[in-house]
């Protein structure tokens, strides 16, 4: 989403109007053409036995992260895979659940749709990932937010001292998320602010995304947008 003039181009077409003023927390529960939370897509966790965390990844919430710099890879790129799991059942077997910690960093659904590219996979709800469907109420949410500082950093130091993972290894991950930024992030692109003015201005686009991703919203703790 580089070419500025291309985007505009491509995305100035009039838009129809919603077709329904039913509210986004109704929306799902009165009309059946909203995606159901059905599909168990991909799990992909990691885990450190170590400390008895686990996180499992969802594409553009963060993406994996790598010890010697944890922005430098694409979330495509598997590390440490001994530690590595595509089902949680795998995890609990083999580790048992006593005193582990799952958590999985989740972002806004419109803020996620903005960055996705476009990769099919990406589009998906983030709650048909990681078999949130059997398994959600035994994971820890942990908000992604474009400054660390504000939702993630205070999380997931919560997380890490919870587990007794020492402060010098808190200290080196704040440091990486404050001053590392993933090489094809959106978020100050001219592309991207006038995609989200678009479309925060459309009731018709919103009401299409809450249709998309309502399980998200809802199942996340992400407020619906209107």
């Amino acid at each position: 989403m580089n070419d500025l003039e291309t985007v505009i181009s491509e995305n100035s077409d009039p838009l129809p109007e919603r077709s329904s003023n039913v509210s986004a927390e109704k929306l799902c529960l009165i009309h059946k053409n909203c995606v159901p939370m059905v599909a168990d897509y991909e799990t992909r966790w990691k885990t450190v036995p170590r400390f008895r965390l686990a996180s499992c990844l969802i594409h553009k919430s963060m993406s994996t992260r790598e010890n010697l710099n944890i922005t430098d890879f694409e979330a495509s790129k598997e590390l440490c895979p001994s530690n590595s799991y595509h089902n949680f059942e795998n995890i609990t077997k083999m580790f048992w659940k006593l005193g582990w910690k799952y958590f999985i960093v989740t972002r806004d659904p419109i803020d996620r749709f903005l960055s996705v590219g476009f990769e099919d996979r990406h589009f998906y709800p983030q709650t048909w990932r990681c078999q949130m469907r059997e398994h959600a109420s035994e994971y820890k949410f942990i908000k992604y937010s474009s400054d660390p500082s504000e939702s993630v950093i205070p999380a997931l130091v919560e997380v890490l001292e919870q587990q007794k993972v020492p402060k010098s290894y808190i200290d080196w991950i704040k440091t990486q998320l404050v001053t590392q930024r993933t090489d094809h992030s959106t978020i100050n692109s001219e592309a991207r602010k006038f995609l989200e003015k678009r479309l925060h201005s459309s009731p018709y686009l919103l009401e299409l995304l809450v249709r998309l991703f309502y399980q998200d919203y809802k199942i996340l703790g992400y407020e619906l947008p209107f």
